[in-house]
Order: C-alpha cells, then sequence, then structure tokens
C-alpha cells in the first residue's frame, strides 16, 4: 500500500493484519499481601459494590487496557521510572489498535524537516467549527500542541519510524518498502517489547479490572480477577483508565445512542464492554460525547473494512436502495469525502438496504481493475462467496433474493439509468460522475449493516486527563485516555478536520496522563 493512499480516499488500498501478541512473563513490580475485605465509596458518600480479595498488591501506577492509549501511557510511566502494572482483559495486547492505519500529529520535527508546517491556531478553530465548539478549547488544545510533542517522543525515545504520508498532511505512517505497516506490528509491538526489557513494567493479558478502589474522592488501586479466579488488589497512586470504550456492550450502547446494538457489527477487537466508564461513573465522573461513534456501512458477512466485499462496494459511491425496492440517499455523500456520518443517518432512517451494481463495474471496468490490484487478490471470487452478496442475471430474480418488490425496484433502476444516462438525478440530485448504471447482467446486490470500530464518548477530563466530577472537581488519581475519554468529542467524529483523530487522541493522552502521574 503506498503511503499517500487511504482507505477512505478513491484508491484505497487494503492491509492484511496479524494481530501481534506480547507474552506476560515480565517481572513483577508489585508485592503480594493478605486476604481482605472492603468497600468504596464515591465522592458524594455512596456506597460502590463491596469486593472481597485473596490477595494485595501495591505499585505506582496501574494501566487498565493495552492499546495505543494503554501502551503509551504504560511505556511513558516506565520510561520516568514508575512501578507499572498494565492489565488487559483480552487474551492479546493491542485491543481495536491492532487494526489502526494511521496516526497524526501537528509539528513534530520529522514534520518540520519535511517542510510541513501548520498553523495550529487555525487547525483548533477549523476542528471547533466542525464539532459545533461543543469541546472544551483547552482540551483539544492539549490535543492539538501535544501531538507533535508525543510524535516526537515516539520516534526519538522509542524508535518508532513515523514518517510524513497517508491522505492528509498531518498523518504518519510506517513503511517497509513501499508497503505501509499497519500500528499493531510496526508501533505496538515495538513498544511491547521495548516493556519487556523493562523491571519495572509488567504487562499482564486475560486479567480485567473490575473495580476501582476510592477512598471518599481519591483513587488508590484496582481490582482485578486472574485466570485463576482470584480477585488481586492493586494498590497504586494512579490508575490510568484506557479500556476502549463501550461499542459491545448493548445497555450503554441504547443509553448513549438511543439505537439497538443489534444494528451495528463490531469490526473491532471484541470485548470492549465499558469497564472504564462504568467504573468511573461510579465515582460521580462527568460523561460527554457519548453521541458520537466511528461508523460506516459494511457488507453483511464481512468482519472487517479491508475485505473483498466492502472493496467492491462500500469503497466507492453506489446506488443504495432500501427494502422498499426503492434509492433512499445521495450517494454523492460517500464521494471523495466519504461522510460516514451521513452515510449511517440514511441507512438508519431504513429497515433494510442494499448496494446494486452490475457486471461491467465489477468484473470489466477499470475500477475493478483497481480493487483487483488491493483486494486479496482473489478477485470477483472472493465477493461473491460471501453471505451478504447476491448475484442475479436478472433484477427480478435479484429482487426475489433480497425480498424487496421486483417491480419497484425494476422502476427504481430504469430511473437510476437515465439519470446516469443524462447525468442529472432528478431524484437526489447525485452528482454525475458518481453515477454508475446497472446495466449489464449478472447483477449483484450487496446487503448493508452499519459496521463500526469504537464508540468516542467518555469522561471528561482537564487538560492533563485528570477525571472531572460532575461538579467540575477532580477525582484524584484517576486518567482516562483514548475512547475513554470524550472531552474533544462532542456531536460527532471530526473526520474532516482530523483524520486519525481516534488513534492520535489515544496516544496523546496517554502519553500526557503518564507524565502527570508521575510528577505525584
Amino acid at each position: 500500500m503506498k503511503a499517500e493512499m487511504n482507505r477512505r480516499s478513491f484508491l484505497k488500498a487494503a492491509g492484511a493484519l496479524g494481530i501481534a501478541t506480547a507474552g506476560t512473563s515480565m517481572l513483577t513490580a508489585c508485592s503480594g499481601n493478605n486476604m481482605a475485605e472492603t468497600e468504596t465509596k464515591t465522592e458524594t458518600g455512596s456506597e460502590t459494590e463491596a469486593i472481597t480479595f485473596d490477595r494485595e498488591e501495591s505499585c505506582d501506577i496501574v494501566v487498565v487496557g493495552s492499546g495505543t492509549a494503554g501502551t503509551c501511557a504504560a511505556i511513558t510511566a516506565a520510561q520516568q521510572g514508575a512501578n507499572v502494572i498494565c492489565l488487559e482483559k483480552n487474551d492479546n495486547l493491542g485491543g481495536t489498535s491492532n487494526f489502526a492505519e494511521y496516526i497524526g500529529g501537528f509539528g513534530a520535527k520529522v514534520q518540520t524537516d519535511s517542510g510541513i508546517e501548520f498553523d495550529i491556531a487555525e487547525r483548533i478553530r477549523e476542528y471547533q467549527v466542525e464539532t459545533d465548539w461543543g469541546a472544551p478549547y483547552d482540551v483539544v488544545e492539549t490535543l492539538f500542541v501535544e501531538s507533535g510533542k508525543t510524535l516526537d517522543w515516539l520516534i526519538d525515545d522509542c524508535g518508532i519510524p513515523f514518517q510524513p504520508g497517508g491522505a492528509a498532511s498531518h498523518l504518519v505512517v510506517i513503511m517497509q518498502g513501499e508497503e505501509q505497516v499497519f500500528l499493531a506490528d510496526g508501533m505496538l509491538k515495538p513498544l511491547w517489547e521495548m516493556g519487556e526489557a523493562m523491571d519495572n513494567l509488567e504487562f499482564r493479558t486475560k486479567s480485567p479490572m473490575i473495580g476501582l478502589v476510592a477512598d471518599n474522592s481519591t483513587v488508590t488501586g484496582v481490582y482485578t480477577k486472574e485466570t485463576n479466579g482470584e480477585i488481586v488488589k492493586i494498590n497504586a497512586k494512579s490508575v490510568i483508565v484506557c479500556t476502549g470504550g463501550f461499542v459491545d456492550n448493548p445497555d450503554l450502547f441504547w443509553e448513549a445512542m438511543h439505537q439497538n446494538k443489534e444494528r451495528y457489527f463490531n469490526y473491532g477487537m471484541p470485548g470492549r464492554d465499558g469497564d472504564g466508564y462504568r467504573e468511573m461513573r461510579k465515582l460521580d465522573a462527568s460523561i460527554t460525547g457519548m453521541p458520537a461513534m466511528l461508523a460506516e456501512p459494511g457488507v453483511v458477512g464481512t468482519v472487517g473494512f479491508s475485505e473483498d466485499p466492502n472493496i467492491w462496494f462500500t469503497w466507492t459511491p453506489l446506488p443504495h436502495f432500501n427494502e422498499e425496492g426503492k434509492r433512499y440517499y445521495d450517494e454523492s455523500n460517500g464521494g471523495d469525502t466519504l461522510n460516514n456520518e451521513v452515510m449511517n443517518n440514511a441507512f438508519l432512517a431504513q429497515n433494510r438496504a442494499f448496494i446494486i451494481a452490475d457486471y461491467t463495474y465489477m468484473a470489466e471496468g477499470e475500477i475493478a481493475k483497481t480493487w483487483e490490484q488491493y483486494s486479496s487478490g482473489r478477485g470477483l471470487a472472493g465477493v461473491e462467496e460471501c453471505s451478504g452478496v447476491y448475484k442475479a442475471d436478472t433484477i427480478e430474480e435479484l429482487a426475489e433474493m433480497i425480498d424487496v418488490p421486483a417491480d419497484t425496484l425494476k422502476e427504481s433502476i430504469e430511473t437510476y439509468n437515465k439519470a446516469c444516462e443524462t447525468g442529472v438525478d432528478t431524484e437526489f440530485s447525485c452528482a454525475a460522475e458518481y453515477l454508475t448504471p446497472i446495466e449489464k447482467a449478472p447483477f449483484y446486490a450487496a446487503e448493508l449493516h452499519t459496521a463500526i470500530y469504537c464508540t468516542n464518548g467518555g469522561a471528561v477530563t482537564d487538560t492533563k486527563m485528570r477525571v472531572k466530577t460532575a461538579s467540575g472537581t477532580i477525582i484524584d488519581g484517576l486518567y482516562a485516555c483514548g475512547l475513554d475519554n470524550g472531552t474533544v468529542y462532542k456531536n460527532k467524529y471530526p473526520l474532516t478536520t482530523f483524520h486519525a483523530i481516534a488513534q492520535t487522541w489515544a496516544a496523546v493522552s496517554g502519553h500526557v496522563a503518564a507524565l502527570d502521574a508521575c510528577s505525584r
């Protein structure tokens, strides 16, 4: 994949990813004690669940979660000399950051050395306009200003070979020859290997946090459950929560989105059940950004955005039809900018939705050749075997296969083809350049579902990532980072002004939180 190409640009490239795994054979930085029972109280004095534990340990900082935010926090704190335990509930480290392509920054040395300059104040203003000024200016400013410094740290202190590249000037990539390396192999795995060489840092997999330890308004540790069933109380001066949001929690999803979780398919790492969000809320943490999420349509039967069916059907603006066989959408909204927010709003207003294309698009045209180049190499065969893709010799047969009214679908396609011929879409005013005729058999339909990598809402923090209560006071010893920190989000994922914000915010917030925690 060329550095200048991106999944959201016209020539998108698919990357194969093997999720990296880090072992747990690291030197522990904590000491064991005896069994006891305790209960924590919130700042307002309300009781949380009493947790009985089997043994007790102590360290300086506990990091919960091992994605980009948690890994950056753990490595930063360990470099500062703190004794650190990083807890990960899954078998493997990295979470959904394993699937990430890019990270960004403004004002890093690698950028200025390449002649890339930014007006950061203007960039912040554009960001605030896109988010309707819903995020605190000082925290947004911290994100932009510290992003360059965080990249400098990753490159200079951690040896990550970032270089400018990607679809936006603020993005950086890791290249091996002509191929771009995903962050899992290019950034996270080297950081974990660095951690393995440190005697004051331990990564523990299969170790979920089951509760925070708090003394009134101060967090003093966490409870974790080990694979043998033992409950361990880990005492710490600071806890940095980076659990990755709540995309797999139907109840929180409904509460936050007023949407049924069954309409969404998780393309990221499973297990993001809102652990951090739930525990922080028990301590009266203020929550924001809950309506925001990164989502875009995916083909039913796929488990990743870069699979062949998605490359053919969702990476290019093609005509959308609903369960009534009617077009429902101006597909030019899915043009070069790929406005995911608009696509999903339109999609979710339907009960079912399909993208339809003909043989010319699928197999004969220049676009098909482009997708052949960047797909798995199996071409159309890799598309046709997908359970969400249907193929028929006539529109009537296709309508029967996808269970929509044949007469309506046929009439809708005829109207659409006329728009393709004249260049004038009288239904939705789709730009002529994005009109793709449906004329040559066989015909293909791909059923859609809304696929998501993450939620973008969580705790409100100050510029040091210290969690605030609903009344605005600081919960001492508690930090929130990455997708558990919703402060820079409000009503949308700001793709237009800050591509790769989720990964950038994860790295920045983790790095900043750890530096502050080490100064306590």
